[in-house]
């Protein structure tokens, strides 16, 4: 499959709120099939379609474990999705250091306002020796 595909596997799959209540889960620990079926409002067939996309799209893998299916977290998937996002981390970046520097220049701009406030407002050497012989 090649990387577009399987981006559009991931991002379809991650599209679904069950889907993602189910990542949220499997992101605590492993859990088995029947106790995910308990925790959300879907039929146990419903859980077993979202597993299936989850699956196919690299984000959980299941395991037998006696007679219970064990859904789990996989690490394919969200390297895939991981080595899709880290494309626009540069992009990302440069706009926090962006807006760092505008909120830094912001905080400096205050604080000079604040200090000519300051000294307009302190008592200054005509003020001192009213009132004295």
């Amino acid at each position: 499959m090649d990387r577009a595909s399987r981006h559009d596997l991931i991002f379809a799959a991650l599209a679904d709120p069950h889907r993602r209540a189910i990542l949220a889960m499997l992101r605590e620990a492993p859990r088995a099939v029947g106790e995910l079926v308990g925790r959300l409002p879907l039929t146990q067939p419903g859980v077993t379609k979202h597993l299936g996309i989850l699956e196919r799209a690299g984000l959980i893998r299941r395991r037998a474990e006696g007679r219970r299916r064990i859904c789990e977290l996989s690490g394919q998937g969200f390297a895939t999705l991981d080595d899709w996002l880290g494309s626009y981390r540069g992009v990302w970046e440069a706009s926090l250091d962006r807006l760092a520097a505008m909120a830094e220049e912001e905080t400096r701009h205050d604080d000079r306002d604040a200090d000519r406030r300051a000294d307009r407002d302190a008592p200054g050497d005509a003020d001192r020796g009213h009132g004295e012989p």
